[in-house]
């Protein structure tokens, strides 16, 4: 996967991404704050009954959630204008190189092809450069933050997360290979369909003279099929890896939970600080969740690029002789003459 030349789709839009970055690390932050804060609110004030507190402390839940709020806007505006930006210019690349390569090419490729390649295949780089980047930046972040906080609040409970690591690491390697092949198949059924449908309705009339339309029907049907059963398979492993994954993630917080519960039992530990790590856990167990589909759509999106950059990267086979001088605007005028047959 070319991914320094796919993030190279970024860099003239570094301003508008960077804001998407600065208001998904501020998200990310404030939402990292909330269970602090809820926390405090059932160990001190509750238990206690302070209601100055009470107000305090859910006037900073509102301004959290207006940063929130505004943290949102800013990251969903920003990437869908630096989307669309990039969609266009890539959408460009490859149709310029399509309408530069000789007739050659089009015999060993159909149209109906290419044209799935030049909508379906780049609006799924788009998503991948845009949208399923951020979200996993989002997850690793707050997956990184819950596990630190946990940490400082109590170092033992990192033992716990730790535990996981290899579990989550030969689950992600064990279904990356089928879930990438999988998609790049679907891909191409797709890109198959297209094709049918392109060819039957370019040529409708010609279907239509020789009553032809239960065989397109028929033939656009077979597609439909072998689109559904490939689908159908990328969907069990895809339900597959993401199950597994949120079961080791809230794995993690049944532990946290069985380990917390005790220490409260005990008495060494407050009710407050129990619903901190609760939350907490809760959000490592979603990060964990959220990170399995984003991975899978990493692995889905890998074939679409892999071709939309083959397509950018086709050369001609016929090319100009080296001495070649390319010639100016011409003007000129063409005379027909009368003739005459005789038969």
């Amino acid at each position: 996967m070319p991914w320094r030349r796919l993030i190279g789709y970024l860099r003239p839009h570094l301003g508008l991404f960077s804001v998407a970055i600065v208001a998904l690390l501020i998200g990310t932050g404030a939402a990292l704050l909330l269970p602090l804060v809820i926390g405090g609110l059932v160990g001190e004030v509750v238990s206690a009954g302070d209601t100055g507190r009470l107000d305090q402390i859910v006037l900073l839940l509102v301004a959290l959630s207006i940063v929130l709020a505004i943290a949102s806007f800013a990251q969903t505006w920003s990437l869908g204008v630096v989307g669309e930006r990039i969609v266009a210019r890539m959408r460009a690349q490859v149709f310029d190189r399509l309408v530069s390569l000789e007739l050659d090419f089009y015999v060993k490729r159909r149209v109906g092809e290419l044209i799935s390649r030049l909508s379906s295949d780049v609006t799924q780089v788009r998503s991948m450069l845009t949208q399923t980047l951020t979200q996993l930046l989002s997850s690793l972040l707050s997956l990184i933050g819950s596990i630190v906080i946990l940490f400082l609040l109590d170092p033992t409970l990192l033992l716990i997360i730790l535990a996981l690591a290899p579990a989550l690491v030969i689950v992600a390697v064990v279904f990356s290979r089928p879930l990438r092949r999988l998609s790049t198949r679907v891909q191409d059924r797709i890109a198959d369909s297209t094709t049918t449908a392109e060819e039957a309705l370019s040529g409708i009339r010609v279907v239509k003279s020789f009553g032809r339309e239960h065989w397109e029907r028929h033939r656009y049907g077979e597609d439909l099929r072998d689109i559904v059963g490939t689908a159908t398979r990328l969907v069990t492993f895809r339900a597959l890896f993401g199950g597994l994954m949120t079961f080791l993630g809230f794995g993690a917080l049944i532990l946290i939970l069985w380990y917390t519960g005790r220490q409260v039992i005990e008495g060494s530990l407050s009710l407050g600080a129990l619903t901190s790590f609760l939350l907490y856990g809760v959000a490592i167990g979603t990060s964990l969740s959220s990170i399995a589909g984003i991975y899978g759509q990493f692995q889905e999106g890998a074939g679409a690029v892999q071709r939309v950059f083959e397509l950018i990267d086709e050369r001609p086979t016929i090319t100009a002789d080296s001495s070649a001088v390319e010639l100016e605007d011409v003007a000129g005028r063409i005379t027909f003459e009368s003739v005459t047959f005789g038969y």
